[in-house]
């Protein structure tokens, strides 16, 4: 299962010395930033500066259940198929 819990909820630890309402705060700045400037205009060092890595989409598949355009569309003529009546 996904476990989900609520955004309030804190797994309680010796070691933890995080200030929650600063780290909200500092959150929220960061998601302004990020929406005012474009995504990545802010980012932790440890995303590195440079992205080598790219994951590759040779063989994705069509959008078909989420994309209006990727929808496949079938026609038919009329004509002998082969069918009897």
């Amino acid at each position: 299962m996904l476990e989900l819990v609520p955004d309030n909820y804190i797994q309680n630890s010796i070691l933890d010395r995080q200030d929650r309402g600063k780290f909200d705060l500092l959150m929220l700045a960061l998601d302004k930033v990020n929406s005012d400037f474009g995504v990545g205009a802010l980012r932790y060092a440890a995303e590195g500066l440079d992205k080598r890595w790219r994951m590759k989409q040779n063989y994705k598949s069509g959008r078909y259940t989420t994309c209006w355009d990727d929808i496949i569309s079938v026609s038919a003529e009329s004509g002998d198929y082969g069918i009897q009546v």
